[in-house]
């Protein structure tokens, strides 16, 4: 059944992957409105000049969009400080998001559940009424006992549609298009256009400013889509019903009309949608009775609201998120999509396996490869042409090839990983400042099910602690934009549209409903709302708790790192990495003279050469002691001490103490945790350096020891520390790969706690994994990254796995294990679906990298923290870094975000040797005897120390 579904969808030219041929407006208004006269106050992105058509710049979009300054900002001062205004506004989206209460999706058949067919029923069946609610058990279609009745109910449903396919086909241009009310059509900065459908609540007034409409909801459509999809009328539909306006936005070339340029739209492309917010809010400004007085009255102005799907979703979330705290400058209220992407790279890729590969892939790449041609065709003889790789365009097999070919060069992005990185939404989503509601199926063919970091940011504990006003809704079916044969047997609720555009008409309606009870009790943004919402939890140790925040991010964000500078000749990755293994104890290969020649390059290699056979990476004489802690579960491990004075440990001359976590088959006497070690103790700190169960050289009591998310033993040190002394001193923590992402994982768990509770009061951290799937992927990959790093590791972890499992033989756990797994096992996955992932309680190596990635915490991090990482780190796949924006750029200053994020270009895996100095600065490293990267490390930790006063006040108060 799915089968035949798939192949009557193939040929859809109507369908929400096709795009529209031919013109099918009946009321057009071409309204060109010049920006010269009716300029919107939203800026666009900024562009680079690439060629001149007719005198007009061609442009290229590099996402660089600025946010207008509120008015105060423009006046050079503010009356409300900036923090407690973020503070509140986002704690009033955040009340208003949890009091709505979503309806739960129930498909009416097992079979109707199904993602495909609930993906193509959505394209294919949303004009029939008795396919959007179901009752099986007041159907008419008789099912035997033994077929689901959803079967039946598909199949009289695609009986119909065939009967009378021809006579829709037909009339579908003229039946759509009659729907809106007016069209309108905006000319754009670079001589461009868009064309605007709109309907009215009232129809008898054909006016977007009227009293009598509760407000307006623009809507955007998906990729290859247009207004006059069936997904976007409802969505308008619903908005009518519930006393909206409605604006649907057609990207440029997708209203039937081609576009006056190569160029049109993309998966991040927000200046048309800017462009129209800013037009439609001078408009309800201008012509609303309540505000033609008044100068500053936005509130008063009917509201805007957003609302997209798919692609259209990612457009509005990034829209969004780059206006930031100005969308209330243009009254826009809140926000509602589904369907949306949060990581393009990612989906491309899952795109390309299994059925969805057949059923979907193939057919949005015709559709697009088919828009490209046309449109090169068009413009083959503009300076713009030549940009485009036409050969690969007409070759290409996948969506990544043809936006290599057409996307990507016409835009200005670097390469289709720049162009995926820099359009994902989730780079945006921190900036968000309204109610904003989205809805997802958990199995949208469409969207990788694995990655779904902000299940954890916005709609768990830690996202409501952070007052996070994104609420989303994750339901387990609907498959991609479908949400069709909802049962409502259970209520017995039916609407006039399908379930999910009546899902988000009611949180629009909710988001006004509490915005206007805020309004009348005379609150704003800037006042407390708890007497409007008494339902919601309070805020009242949200100040005090950004009080600690902000001076975390004052000491993270006025921390200046050094540049590391190898010689060209020894950037590469693959040396780098190895030479921190192997030659780090050498101190000629630490630091190197500026300007080092070809041939001293050649004499590190032949060193790296010679010293790999036999090399030495027991430092066991630098620690001063070990103890053995015992553990609550009745195992053990060991932590060996470094004292800065020779004494004794409570030496009062001691800064603090630093812990260092270690890496995946590491220990404390590897190289890099002796490095380590040495260049805190240097900077005045005691140092203790926590070795995971069963890697100090002693095996230890069970069949269970650590993995990549392990913090248990790390948190339990913590508390002895803070108990051993009648007075703690000062806490820092730093770890590198694995050790990395515990440290990290460790703060995230504890939020508040690791400064408040735990006296920690700050981190370092190198060679960090965001995402630890996407890296064993990545590793594992056919070449030299498998042969060099994957195959050596699963053979270290194979035999320590196995060498466990005859330790303890006769335990519990290892009945639950299979050994021939285990030896077969032929990829670091498969080992730990084997091993790790049962003996820990994860369903599988999916839900083990779900559960244990760094990233999912880093939003709860209230320290300040320093994050080293690789741009050539070749355990970590480049293409995935979306805390580059959300730690280290304006973005994360909105947010003050205490995560200083270094980024350096080579460095490899923990590598960061051959760095070039000058005679004098060589002279002195020497004397400290570290490497680059515990250079870095202990000078971001000595930079906090000597700060802390600041946050020993919060303390002070919030005590």
């Amino acid at each position: 059944m799915v089968f035949l579904l798939s192949c009557l969808y193939l040929p859809q030219t109507t369908s929400f992957l096709s795009l529209p041929t031919t013109v099918t407006t009946v009321q057009v208004q071409h309204n060109r409105h010049r920006l010269a006269n009716q300029a919107p106050k939203i800026k666009l992105a900024h562009y680079h000049e690439v060629a001149s058509i007719d005198e007009a710049p061609f442009v290229t979009q590099r996402n660089e969009t600025i946010a207008p300054k509120s008015h105060t900002e423009q006046d050079g001062h503010s009356s409300v400080n900036p923090l407690q205004s973020l503070v509140n506004q986002q704690d009033f989206a955040h009340r208003i998001v949890n009091t709505f209460e979503p309806r739960k999706f129930r498909p009416a058949s097992k079979f109707l559940a199904n993602r495909h067919v609930q993906t193509i029923s959505g394209s294919l069946l949303r004009d029939d009424n008795t396919c959007r609610y179901v009752n099986p058990k007041k159907t008419v279609v008789y099912s035997p006992p033994w077929i689901d009745p959803g079967i039946n109910i598909l199949t009289s449903s695609l009986l119909r549609k065939l009967q009378t396919y021809g006579k829709e086909h037909s009339s579908t241009a003229a039946a759509t298009s009659s729907y809106w009310d007016t069209r309108e059509r905006f000319d754009t900065p670079d001589h461009d256009f868009f064309d605007v459908d709109f309907k009215y609540a009232n129809s008898i007034t054909t006016d977007v400013a009227r009293a009598s409409s509760k407000g307006i909801v623009i809507v955007v459509h998906g990729l290859q889509s247009n207004s006059n999809s069936s997904l976007v009328r409802e969505m308008a539909q619903a908005c009518v019903a519930r006393g909206f306006d409605a604006a649907a936005i057609n990207f440029r070339g997708c209203s039937g009309t081609p576009n006056e340029g190569l160029r049109a739209y993309h998966l991040g492309f927000t200046d048309d949608l800017k462009q129209l917010i800013g037009i439609i809010h001078d408009r309800l400004a201008k012509n609303n009775p309540l505000t033609e007085n008044a100068t500053t009255s936005s509130k008063k102005t009917p509201p805007i609201f957003l609302s997209g799907k798919s692609l259209g979703a990612n457009v509005v979330l990034k829209a969004l998120g780059e206006l930031g705290d100005s969308v209330h400058e243009y009254n826009i209220q809140g926000a509602a999509v589904y369907c949306c992407p949060f990581d393009n790279q990612r989906n491309v890729n899952f795109l390309l396996q299994g059925l969805s590969k057949v059923v979907y892939n193939g057919n949005l790449l015709q559709s697009l490869k088919s828009m490209a041609l046309s449109q090169f065709e068009r413009f083959a003889d503009t300076p713009t042409a030549h940009l485009v790789d036409l050969e690969l365009l007409q070759s290409c097999n996948t969506i990544t090839e043809f936006d290599e070919a057409f996307t990507v060069p016409l835009f200005g992005f670097d390469d289709h990983l720049d162009y995926y990185n820099q359009t994902s939404c989730l780079n945006f989503l921190d900036r968000i400042q309204v109610p904003t509601l989205i809805c997802n199926a958990r199995d949208d063919p469409f969207m990788d099910p694995v990655y779904y970091p902000w299940d954890f940011h916005c709609d768990s504990l830690a996202g409501k602690s952070r007052n996070s006003p994104i609420r989303i809704v994750r339901s387990d079916h609907g498959g991609h934009l479908g949400y069709m044969f909802h049962d409502d047997d259970e209520d017995g609720f039916r609407d006039v549209v399908s379930f999910l555009p009546s899902e988000l008409g009611r949180f629009l309606d909710h988001v006004l409903e509490c915005t206007e009870a805020a309004e009348d009790s005379m609150l704003s943004f800037n006042k407390d709302s708890r007497d409007v919402f008494p339902t919601a939890e309070t805020s009242s140790g949200a100040v005090e708790r950004s009080q600690v925040r902000r001076k975390a991010f004052e000491l993270s964000s006025s921390f200046r790192a050094n540049e590391f500078k190898p010689p060209r000749s020894l950037t590469n990755e693959h040396l780098q990495t190895i030479s921190g293994v192997f030659l780090r104890h050498d101190p000629s290969c630490r630091y190197v003279a500026n300007g080092i020649g070809v041939d001293v390059a050649f004499q590190k290699g032949l060193k790296l050469l010679s010293a790999i056979p036999r090399k030495s990476d027991v430092f066991g004489d630098f620690w001063d002691r070990r103890q053995r802690i015992d553990t609550p579960d009745g195992d053990f491990f060991h932590v060996d001490y470094k004292y800065h004075s020779d004494y004794h440990p409570n030496d009062p001359s001691s800064k603090g103490i630093v812990v260092i976590v270690h890496g995946l088959q590491s220990s404390s006497n590897s190289s890099l945790s002796v490095d380590l070690g040495r260049a805190f103790s240097n900077q005045g700190f005691d140092v203790a350096c926590i070795n995971f169960r069963g890697c100090s050289g002693e095996p230890n009591n069970s069949l269970r020891a650590y993995h990549l998310g392990f913090t248990d033993d790390l948190i339990h040190l913590l508390r002895i520390l803070n108990s051993s002394q009648l007075k703690p001193p000062p806490i820092f923590l730093s770890g590198f790969s694995l050790g990395a992402n515990v440290v990290l994982k460790a703060l995230g768990e504890l939020g508040d706690n690791a400064f408040t509770s735990y006296g920690i009061y700050g981190a370092a951290v190198a060679g960090a994994p965001f995402d630890n799937e996407r890296n064993i992927k990545f590793v594992q990959k056919p070449g030299f990254n498998k042969i060099a790093y994957n195959d050596s590791l699963l053979k270290n972890l194979k035999e320590t796995c196995l060498r466990q499992l005859e330790r303890h033989s006769c335990s519990k756990e290892a009945k639950t294990l299979s050994h021939d797994e285990i030896v077969v096992a032929s990829e670091i996955s498969a080992l730990e679906s084997a091993f790790i992932s049962p003996l820990f309680g994860f369903r599988d190596n999916v839900d083990y990298y779900r559960k244990t990635n760094c990233i999912d915490f880093l939003d709860n991090i209230e320290v300040p923290t320093l994050i080293l990482n690789a741009a050539d780190d070749p355990f970590f796949d480049p293409s995935f870094f979306p805390w580059e924006k959300g730690c280290d750029s304006p973005i994360g200053q909105k947010n003050l975000s205490p995560i200083k994020l270094i980024r350096t270009k080579h460095g490899g895996h923990l590598g960061f040797m051959f760095h070039q100095r000058s005679k004098e600065d060589r002279d002195l490293q020497a004397k400290e005897g570290v490497s680059f990267m515990p250079s870095e490390l202990a000078r971001f930790v000595t930079h906090v120390f000597d700060g802390r006063a600041g946050l020993d006040e919060t303390k002070t108060i919030n005590v």
